[in-house]
């Protein structure tokens, strides 16, 4: 897992590594120029383009512009700095970059407009050394002018540390921003570069060892992680396993028309290994479950009115709960007021039991309405809101999802001990103790009416498993993503199905499982 950070996380990395360790801001700078040099080096030799502009600002973002000039010419390549300041108001680490290369003959050439930009060639690369991580608000004047000349050019773009224009801190952008293909950022990812809509103009991300120590690099303290494939390696079922001993699920939902949300979630805890799974549906619906269900089994249970749940069937809730190793509450259950009152008791019993739990849907539409229960949420319960849903269960969410998604959950993680499953454009996974972790795979593709569902039934079924609540979570979401973006390929971003989402996952699995 690789720790991502905010802008201040990263000042007192820099710090530390000054104080604690004895490495000098210089050796910082020298090492992020040159291994981000190398970077455009390779895209230089791969292209065949051998001319750089690089326009540079006059913070710590150019005095690393300043090395990454250096090392280019070395490599006889034809580099020009544009600096968006006098030379004389450079200082610090970047005043020292700048005066070797004024030594070693790079050229330099002071603007106070776009217009004074005129590369001598038609093919260059272009380098976004202006603006760091540390910006608040929009950029103006000499600036804004700069991103959009960037922005109209033909090159290929590679930035430093962040798109210029972007916050390191927010997932808002809030003015002109440069459309980088590339990003190199500085020793550790920060968080705008993985939130929509600030992830659009980061192209692809890559990480620059600029020489910090593993204690720096892994500290404890950071609290917010990236997923990737390699922390999911699964080993094979044992080869005593049985049906019972896979898992039990059972899944409480459906309604007149939502019939399909209980059967995709019923298909996803299967995927994720559950030996068993029951779907509890209202009796008028289990003649549409029974046909539309194979290896999964539909419980017929006592309705208000046609396809209504009711506190009728709370009987046989408790014993399907009881049966049970993960129960998951919501999937295409309706807003009747009557089922309310049973989705309420549902949670309260498997709360007793101890049992694993999931509340999806509908079941978070109700969840809402009852703040105490929410603070009787434990450890032991999954939600698995969207940003809808989400503000709706903490309303003061609404203030900062949008810019700072992953501090909104945070904030909810402080009054809720439920693992919470944030889904959006990053999905996140975050509980109190453990902190959040960001999901790396998924896109648009996903926001079709059922991908949720077997989101939910995914989750469930690698509870039921023995799997504790973050792994299932996140192992879930990954798999979940990986298998969109491979069904987007096959199939294309806006058509693929849930039933090629669900050939995907497989494919997921085997991968792995490492089969």
């Amino acid at each position: 897992m690789l720790n991502v950070v905010s802008t201040s996380e990263m000042r007192e990395m820099d710090q530390r590594a000054i104080t604690e360790f004895g490495i000098p801001g210089i050796v910082l700078m020298e090492n992020a120029g040159r291994n981000s040099a190398e970077a455009i080096l390779e895209k230089c030799d791969s292209e065949q383009i051998y001319s750089v502009v690089i326009i540079a600002g006059k913070g710590n973002n150019g005095g690393d512009g300043f090395v990454i000039a250096r090392y280019l010419a070395k490599n006889d390549i034809d580099v020009v700095v544009y600096l968006a300041a006098k030379k004389d108001s450079i200082s610090g680490d970047a005043l020292t970059n700048i005066q070797i290369n004024l030594n070693s003959d790079i050229e330099i050439i002071e603007i106070d407009s776009a217009s004074q930009i005129s590369p001598q060639v038609e093919e260059f690369i272009i380098v976004d050394a202006l603006l760091g991580t540390g910006i608040s608000g929009s950029v103006k004047n000499l600036y804004s002018e700069l991103i959009e000349w960037i922005n109209e050019q033909n090159g290929f773009v590679f930035s430093i540390d962040i798109p210029s224009g972007l916050s390191g801190d927010f997932a808002e952008v809030r003015g002109p921003v440069v459309e980088a293909d590339i990003t190199l950022t500085m020793g550790l990812p920060k968080l705008s570069h993985y939130f929509h809509p600030a992830s659009f103009f980061v192209g692809d991300l890559e990480v620059i060892d600029i020489g910090f120590p593993l204690e720096i690099e892994q500290d404890p303290k950071i609290n917010i992680q990236l997923i990737d494939e390699t922390d999911l390696l699964f080993e094979l079922p044992e080869a005593n396993l049985h049906k019972h001993s896979a898992g039990r699920v059972f899944i409480l939902g459906g309604s007149t028309g939502m019939t399909g949300a209980v059967v995709l979630a019923a298909k996803g805890a299967s995927l994720s290994g559950a030996g068993l799974v029951a779907c509890g549906v209202a009796e008028s619906l289990n003649p549409v479950m029974e046909n539309k269900l194979t290896e999964q089994v539909s419980d017929s249970l006592g309705e208000i009115k046609p396809g209504v749940l009711g506190m009728q069937a709370l009987g046989q809730v408790k014993e399907k709960i009881e049966w049970c190793h993960s129960v998951l509450i919501g999937p295409g259950i309706g807003r009747d007021d009557n089922t309310f009152e049973l989705v309420d008791q549902a949670i309260h019993h498997a709360l007793k039991q101890k049992k694993k739990i999931i509340i999806d849907a509908d079941a978070l539409y109700f969840l809402a309405k009852k703040p105490d229960l929410i603070q009787l949420l434990d450890n032991n319960v999954v939600l698995t809101p969207h940003h809808g849903e989400f503000i709706r269960l903490f309303p003061k969410a609404k203030k900062s999802l949008k810019s700072q998604p992953w501090k909104a959950l945070q904030d909810f993680n402080k009054q809720c001990k439920a693992v919470t499953n944030l889904k959006g454009a990053p999905s996140m996974v975050g509980e109190k103790q453990d902190g959040i972790f960001i999901n790396s795979t998924g896109n648009p593709g996903l926001a079709k009416g059922g991908s949720g569902d077997l989101l939910a039934g995914m989750i469930a079924g690698f509870l039921a498993g023995g799997m504790d609540l973050m792994e299932a979570s996140v192992a879930s979401n990954f798999i979940h993503g990986k298998a969109a973006d491979n069904a987007a390929e096959k199939w294309g971003m806006r058509s693929f199905s849930m039933d090629n989402l669900m050939d995907e996952i497989k494919f997921v699995f085997k991968e792995l499982y490492n089969q």
